[in-house]
């Protein structure tokens, strides 16, 4: 009965039941009150993002990123972009200098089965490449 006395001052006097109500009844109310709680809460796993060729080819290709410190024409930034290419997407290092006369790149990465990173050769860039994105830039 002490031991009943120490819960009912411990722990049901914060659900403000007078001791004249406490029975085992109610002791198996709260209790199974408090464990459903504590398990709805709790065991709510947070679902993992499945990682997506785009971000492996930012985990690959994310360190050659360069930016400069000039800006508007004078500026040359090394990002990684995509774009459409025979049908499938694929991503490639593009120069970014809108005064500079750059060649276009030769080759570029695109996921292959299992997502595996797969390099191929770019066949004229310029006729054959669209929808080109900026996937990790310079933030401009």
């Amino acid at each position: 009965m002490k031991m009943c006395n120490t819960f009912l001052t411990a722990g049901v006097s914060l659900f403000y039941l007078p001791k004249t109500y406490f029975n085992m009844q109610n002791f198996i109310r709260i209790v199974f009150a408090v464990m459903t709680f504590a398990t709805l809460a709790f065991s709510c796993s947070k679902e993992k993002r499945a990682i997506t060729c785009e971000d492996k080819m930012i985990e690959k290709l994310g360190a050659q990123v360069n930016c400069s410190v000039k800006r508007e024409l004078e500026r040359m930034d090394n990002v990684l972009a995509k774009g459409s290419y025979k049908g499938r997407i694929i991503y490639f290092m593009f120069t970014v200098c809108p005064s500079c006369n750059t060649v276009p790149p030769q080759e570029g990465y695109v996921c292959g089965k299992d997502d595996n990173i797969e390099k191929i050769v770019i066949d004229d860039f310029l006729n054959n490449i669209s929808n080109v994105t900026i996937v990790k830039g310079c933030g401009d």
